[in-house]
């Protein structure tokens, strides 16, 4: 990965569970890092959510590695949201985490 690449100014969320009361919970996004990234989207597809298609955008995302992500976790660039489906260290160094994300 050339680092030159790393041109997205990213946060990363992690969730926060408050209960509502009700039995459920309501979802706040705190954030944990601000990090630079290389995105790639890998082409879009269509699946159904609450009985409409609606369309997702698969993407891969480079980051200097961290061991602190895990798939409960999103990314945020500005209003766009990344949900994290799959983390990897793609060469084994621990030098750089490859990230597949739908965006939301």
């Amino acid at each position: 990965m050339n680092i030159g690449l790393l041109t997205h100014q990213m946060t990363v969320e992690t969730p926060v569970l408050t209960p509502d009361g009700g039995g459920g919970f309501t979802v706040a996004w705190d954030a944990v890092a601000d990090v630079y990234a290389a995105l790639t989207e890998l082409g879009g597809q269509e699946m159904t959510q609450d009985a409409q298609i609606a369309p997702s955008q698969p993407c891969r995302i480079v980051i200097h590695y961290r061991n602190d992500l895990d798939s409960k976790m999103r990314l945020r660039e500005d209003e766009t949201v990344y949900n994290i489906v799959s983390l990897r260290d793609p060469d084994g160094g621990k030098t750089w985490l490859e990230i597949i994300a739908q965006m939301k």
